[in-house]
């Protein structure tokens, strides 16, 4: 009888250590493809606003001011490499290269999705044949072309797993990497099975773009060959707990180890911290304020990005419990801070859906009479990527503002919202984005608009925080340009 425990308690734990070890992949394999599929969901947004915005050009198509329009569409899209424009089929000019004197016949599609827009892999979109785009696309009569290796970074910090972008029902391969992975398409009707050592996959997918991401481990997850000692060390202590600890062993290991139950947990016992990340004047780098960010250690005491688990929250529909949390947290611990210093305020990262709400905007104002803040020491920091109807927007701002509270606009630059946010929106300071922070003192495109952007927000009377400063060239040079503005970044003060 004792022997039979042992066995059992042996392969008991044994069992538990090696579905531990897949939990913990597949774990890893959600995360990568969220990431993955977040990333080409950045480029669709900027593809398609791109689209869009040549679409609603007034300009005659192709004339000089056309393509100077062209060209100013292009600087503000990271992720694009050239814009044009496109007749029955053919290229006739683009911002780099001008009118062609002779237009160049695309081929024909390879996808096209509901919305008419046509797509194509590999493309040759310029008079030199040398130059390749990852993808172009096609809408209406505007064209543009995605710059080459967007997913080389993820793909380098990702070494041991293949993984394609593809649309919905597995017709079409948008993206890949690795090799052989087209035929990756079969493994969606292939739940991961329970002795699958190698080639264990997880996919995620995005219906407002037609998209999903499918990423799979090329590496064994056999825990007798990744770790043998490790395997032998828990056959042998399950085997002296005997088959009953293997099997409580086992239902509480898969009990907390996926991230969605772990940040449930800790939003239910208000385990989701806060760091602050100081504003300094430029004219003599006082700080005048900090931006209120949220930090997540793990149970397995991993500190895990904001880019990571504020989305897992997001679908799981707990957003607005997060920015309570966030909001009680960080006006409880800078009261006295506030009160003691006039000019002190802190600056919270708020969704446009939590802004429109009423109950939010009830529960802000509460919030800063419980601490004895006044309305105007706190600031809403709103990203111009995030959109809404306008008219709701700007009458929920105006009764914000009615109260004392501060609007920001985040991370301005990043999308094509932002000039509409200006125009419509009554806001106390824009954020310019880092990109822009960054092109300091360098003779790239950003550097040379920054100057357009900047007399733009001064125009609706909006003081401007640059973000991202990393260097004392990029501080003094803003300090010489801006004196009266603001900035933050890791070289006045990191995040704590």
């Amino acid at each position: 009888m004792w022997f039979f425990f042992s066995f059992m308690g042996a392969i008991a734990s044994f069992s538990v250590a090696q579905v531990f070890q897949f939990r913990m992949a597949d774990d890893r394999l959600h995360v990568q493809a969220h990431d993955l599929l977040s990333l080409a969901v950045k480029i669709a947004t900027q593809s398609r606003e791109t689209l869009s915005a040549i679409n609603r050009l007034t300009t005659s198509p192709c004339s000089e001011k056309d393509v100077q329009e062209l060209r100013y569409i292009l600087y503000l899209t990271p992720y694009i490499q050239d814009v044009g424009r496109s007749t029955e089929g053919k290229i006739t000019c683009t911002a780099v290269w001008g009118q062609l004197t002779t237009p160049i016949q695309l081929p024909e599609a390879e996808w096209k999705n509901e919305r008419r827009t046509a797509l194509w892999r590999n493309i040759h979109g310029a008079p030199d044949n040398r130059l390749i785009y990852d993808i172009g696309l096609v809408a209406g009569k505007a064209v543009a072309f995605t710059r080459r290796n967007l997913f080389q970074h993820f793909e380098t910090a990702n070494k041991n797993f293949q993984a394609i972008i593809f649309s919905p029902y597995g017709d079409h391969v948008l993206a890949s990497m690795g090799t052989g992975t087209p035929a990756m398409i079969p493994l969606l009707n292939q739940p991961n099975g329970i002795l699958t050592y190698v080639g264990r996959h997880a996919y995620e997918c995005e219906k407002n773009f037609d998209m999903c991401a499918l990423v799979q481990s090329k590496v064994s997850k056999n825990i007798t060959s990744t770790s043998p000692l490790t395997a032998l060390s828990i056959t042998l202590l399950g085997a002296l707990a005997g088959a009953g600890a293997g099997h409580g062993l086992s239902r509480q290991i898969l009990s907390k180890r996926t991230l969605e139950k772990q940040l449930e947990r800790a939003l239910e016992r208000n385990l989701i911290g806060v760091v602050y990340q100081p504003i300094v004047r430029l004219s003599d780098r006082t700080i005048v304020g900090v931006e209120v960010l949220a930090r997540w250690t793990s149970e397995d005491r991993v500190s895990v990005s904001p880019e990571i688990f504020v989305p897992i929250i997001e679908k799981m529909g707990q957003t607005r419990k997060l920015t309570r949390l966030v909001i009680d947290k960080s006006l409880a611990e800078l009261e006295e801070t506030i009160n003691r210093d006039s000019y002190f305020y802190a600056s919270l990262n708020v969704t446009v859906e939590d802004i429109t709400c009423p109950e939010f905007r009830k529960m802000i104002i509460e919030k800063s009479r419980l601490h004895n803040i006044e309305p105007n020491r706190i600031a809403l920091e709103i990203t111009e990527r995030q959109t809404t109807d306008m008219a709701t927007l700007q009458d929920a701002v105006k009764d914000l503002r009615k109260f004392g509270f501060k609007v920001f606009i985040d991370d301005f630059g990043t999308g094509y919202s932002g000039i509409s946010y200006l125009a419509n929106t009554p806001v106390d300071a824009v954020k310019v984005d880092k990109m822009f922070t960054k092109s300091i003192g360098t003779h790239s495109i950003q550097s040379r608009m920054l100057d357009n952007i900047c007399k733009m927000i001064s125009d609706v009377n909006g003081s401007i925080i640059f973000e991202g400063v990393e260097t004392e060239e990029q501080a003094s040079l803003l300090q010489n340009l801006y004196p009266t503005e603001n900035a933050q970044g890791w070289f006045f003060w990191k995040a704590h």
